[in-house]
């Protein structure tokens, strides 16, 4: 097991195939990171923002007597 891992590591492919591992989990992270820091904030913002519009529609209304247009 050891000598095909150093076999493999010694190998010109397989240098290119772990740089490419490397660089694709390295820009992943990065996008993780970005979505995080820009989707988190705005998520908030709209959870307050319809939280408080539906706490005003049921603090307003009415619920024990149903309206229905004529």
């Amino acid at each position: 097991m050891l000598s095909r891992l150093t076999q493999l590591y010694k190998e010109e492919t397989a240098q290119a195939s772990t740089e490419y591992i490397l660089v694709l989990s390295i820009v992943v992270g990065l996008l993780m990171i970005l979505l995080n820091k820009l989707i988190k904030p705005t998520y908030a913002k709209l959870l307050t923002t319809l939280s408080r519009q539906i706490q005003a529609q049921l603090s307003s209304a009415n619920l024990h007597s149903f309206r229905i247009p004529r």
